[in-house]
């Protein structure tokens, strides 16, 4: 129902005021449908009914404003609204005036009120100047009606007024709901406008947002898209990565640093950088994480932890962190399976070089002697063998020696005498000892050494190894008549060394790999000169050990310069470390005739037999024992001048049974020299070994050592010196030092040890450590000094506490201690003091 009197009243235009006016003129319109109809059955009922004679005339009149009313309503919705409303007045008229009985009644009582209902509807449905009209109209007509009525005279000034202030009021309403009406459509229309532009805004302000929203979803998507690649980037990385923040706490880390640290992630992050990697006694470790958040570069360092792993951090630098905030990123390499397979390596290599020298010394030894001729004259054919024999056995000898050299370097057993030295004076020395073979080929060699080259601080037999190598090698690539010069100058804090020839040069391609393990460079030339490809290794690794470094530069055809630097020691007025002591033993003289008793210990019988020819050779007499446990019966029972032993033997080891040797008070006495494949000379001279040499040998070298061990030898027994130290080195080097001054030298780790060390055989001084474990060296003083049978032994304090911070030093001195010595010191200064209190 009320769908369909939406359609009844609803007007069809685009105008909003003439919808507005249509929709009033529509209801107004069904008003007086409503109401004709209404009319009309009243009038019919009372017509039939008799009791009004004018109804019939009534619902004519009520018909007719029926009619009258659709014809408007149609007019209407054909959008003809000021027609239809014309037509809606008349009708409005024509009703009440046909309504009203009679006519006379227009002015009378309340019925004016009805008259007044047309101009105020005309002000309502009609423009302001319509209303006017219409309403003017009106007036005049309902005045007219009334004068033919009879019902008044002419119009009296009051009529006209009263009728005209009606239009009047009629035109204002119009006009005052036009302009309300006007205003409140502006209005309309600009809350309309706002609505559209807050919608517009809402609609870009959503649309932006949802842009926004996109753009985000997208950074995000980038962005985790780049974190999982990030973390598949590291997680497939096989080293391990951890980023520090400018705290130096772990703010992310990769599964491979889970499994290198065996740690999982949650104990990495927020772990400070020193408690992850440990740096305990480890100086190089601590300044590389230093260096990192100073800014400043870093090198390569190797962290040992507590799992026995052993580390690389191939890189720790600075990184940019989200913000302005910044970092440190570090790469660490797992090489602990490295470090054991070059060890193994090593291993395997000195054992295969140790078990090579065994047969490798009966070659040479009996191409030696035959050599000789001890089984009869050579013909130039058999010396040619022989010497064919002998090139080849030295040549295998280098090879063995080179790769010894590495085996010891890389698994950290060579160790270098280090002190301050003229390497001006070794270049000399080199040149010296190899100007035979560089006159021979007719080649001129130059020294041009600066005059203001300052000491260095080195291995004096590791650098005369270098300057060997790169010297014969210039002798050995540069034709006859060409030239070597070696230049020595100084580049402010390091030494320069040059070695240059005219030799064959060597091309872009192979300097690249020259200094590689075998490497030979791939020339003709070069495969005429007979070489093992491990000289320049090793002395890039010698020069690298000593702080230095090595380079080459060469033209092809024309010759080749070999560099190395060294730093040096501060210049004169500088303060600079003092030199290391080294002892230097006396020069082995030429054998000397005179029968003496040799004890040969090696289980090889065709190394003891050469021994023994030696021996014989040389006028002594020779006791053979091949196993250990048959040393120390033969030693008491042939009472031998001279042990020569061997380490590697069946049974027992040769430093054991060395420690033996010098254990027993009737064996103390005899010299043992060492003669093995074994390369510990350290452990050798520590137990008490007058000399030790490497097979393979010549047998000149034998006698040589032999002879001078028995021109050493003095009827009085020497003086005997007791060390007291719990430091193996230390103890070493004063065997090492003191026995080549002449002194017999006992050792002990501890105090205790030292008490049953004199028990057994009382020394002429005892050196003492103070600090050291099961009994210091108070203690020991004490127990010393209170013993009559002991009182009366000098003892000098040897201790590495300066003598100003040991608060009781007065009472040692009290106590019977006859000088405190501070460590390091030098060996003469030591033997010069021992003289004195001897």
């Amino acid at each position: 129902m009320a769908r369909l009197l939406e359609r009844i009243l609803d007007v069809n235009t685009d105008d909003p005021e003439a919808r507005r006016r249509g929709r009033f003129l529509n209801v107004c319109l069904l008003a007086i449908l409503l109401g004709s109809a209404t009319l009309g059955l009243l009038n019919l009922f009372e017509f039939f009914g008799g009791s009004d004679p004018m109804a019939d005339n009534m619902a004519l009149y009520a018909m007719l404003g029926l009619i009258g009313s659709l014809v408007a309503f149609a007019l209407n919705k054909r959008r003809l609204h000021s027609l239809a409303g014309y037509l809606s007045l008349l009708l409005i008229i024509y009703l009440v005036t046909s309504a009203t009985r009679p006519a006379r009644y227009i002015f009378e009582g309340s019925t004016i009120l009805a008259y007044v209902l047309p101009i105020i509807m005309a002000s309502v449905i009609l423009a302001p100047g319509s209303s006017f009209v219409i309403t003017t109209v009106i007036s005049v007509v309902l005045l007219v009606v009334a004068r033919l009525a009879g019902i008044t005279d002419d119009p009296t000034p009051e009529t006209i007024a009263t009728l005209y202030m009606l239009a009047l009021v009629a035109y204002l309403s119009a006009r005052s709901l036009n302009q309300a009406l006007r205003e409140a459509r502006e209005r309309a229309q600009e809350l309309h406008e706002i609505n559209e532009a807050l919608d517009q805004r809402v609609a870009d302000r959503t649309r932006d947002l949802a842009q926004a929203n996109r753009d985000l979803s997208r950074a995000l998507q980038r962005e985790h898209s780049e974190s999982s690649k990030n973390q598949a980037i590291l997680s497939s990385i096989a080293d391990g990565v951890i980023v520090f923040d400018e705290q130096g706490r772990a703010v992310v880390a990769n599964p491979a640093m889970e499994r290198m640290l065996v740690m999982p992630m949650s104990g990495i992050l927020g772990k400070d950088i020193r408690e992850l990697i440990y740096t305990e006694d480890d100086p190089s470790a601590r300044e590389m994480i230093d260096a990192a958040f100073a800014k400043e570069a870093s090198i390569p360092a190797r962290f040992n932890f507590e799992q026995g792993k052993q580390i690389i951090a191939t890189s720790l630098a600075q990184v940019a962190l989200p913000g302005e905030l910044r970092g440190v990123v570090g790469v660490f390499h797992d090489v602990t399976k490295e470090v054991e397979a070059n060890r193994a390596k090593s291993e395997f290599v000195s054992t295969v070089s140790h078990e090579l020298r065994t047969p490798l010394t009966s070659i040479k030894g009996y191409a030696d002697l035959l050599f000789m001729e001890a089984v009869g004259p050579l013909n130039d054919r058999q010396r040619n063998f022989l010497n064919t024999v002998k090139t080849n056995a030295d040549r295998l000898n280098a090879l063995l020696n080179d790769l010894l050299e590495i085996s010891r370097a890389e698994t950290g057993r060579m160790r270098l005498d280090v002190k301050d030295m003229d390497l001006a004076e070794i270049i000399a020395d080199v040149a010296n000892s190899l100007r035979p073979q560089i006159d021979k080929k007719g080649q001129q060699l130059a020294l041009e050494l600066d005059e203001r080259l300052r000491l260095v601080r080195g291995d004096r037999a590791r650098l005369t190894q270098v300057l060997v190598n790169l010297l014969s090698n210039a002798n050995r690539y540069t034709p006859a008549g060409g030239s070597i010069t070696v230049r020595a100058r100084q580049r402010q804090n390091e030494l320069q060394v040059d070695v240059v020839d005219t030799g064959i040069g060597i091309s872009a391609q192979d300097r690249a790999k020259l200094f590689q393990r075998f490497f030979r460079a791939n020339d003709p030339r070069v495969s005429e000169v007979v070489g093992t490809g491990l000289g320049l290794s090793i002395t890039k690794m010698l020069v690298e050990m000593h702080g230095g470094k090595v380079w080459v530069e060469s033209t092809l055809n024309a010759g080749s310069t070999f560099s190395f630097s060294l730093p040096t020691t501060p210049a004169a007025g500088e303060t600079g470390p003092a030199g290391a002591e080294t002892v230097i033993l006396p020069a082995r003289p030429e054998p000397k005739p005179g029968a003496k008793k040799v004890l040969v210990v090696d289980d090889d019988p065709g190394i003891a037999d050469l021994i023994r020819y030696y021996l014989q050779s040389a006028g002594h007499q020779a006791v053979l024992a091949s196993r250990g446990q048959e040393v120390m019966a033969a030693a008491l029972r042939e009472k031998p001048d001279l042990i020569i032993l061997d380490v590697l033997l069946p049974d027992e080891n040769g430093f054991e049974v060395l420690r033996e040797l010098k254990d027993e008070p009737k064996t103390l006495e005899i010299p043992v020299v060492i003669l093995s494949v074994i390369h510990d000379q350290e452990t050798g001279f520590q137990l008490g070994a007058v000399d030790y040499l490497v097979k393979p040998l010549q047998g000149e070298q034998l006698l040589s050592s032999i002879g001078r061990i028995f021109d050493e030898v003095e009827p009085l027994s020497p003086p005997r010196i007791l060390v007291v130290d719990d430091e193996p080195d230390i103890r070493g080097w004063l065997r090492e030092s003191l026995g080549a001054a002449g002194y017999v030298v006992d050792e002990a780790s501890n105090g205790a040890a030292a008490l049953e060390r004199i028990a057994q055989a009382r020394p002429s001084l005892i050196l003492l450590d103070l600090a050291m474990p099961v009994m210091d060296g108070r203690t020991a003083i004490r127990q010393l000094k209170s013993d009559k049978a002991t009182c009366d032994i000098p003892i000098i304090v040897l201790t590495a506490s300066s003598v100003e911070k040991e608060r009781d030093s007065l009472q040692l001195l009290g106590m019977g201690a006859r000088r405190f010595l501070t460590k390091p010191i030098s060996a003469q200064m030591l033997v010069e003091e021992i003289q004195r209190q001897l």
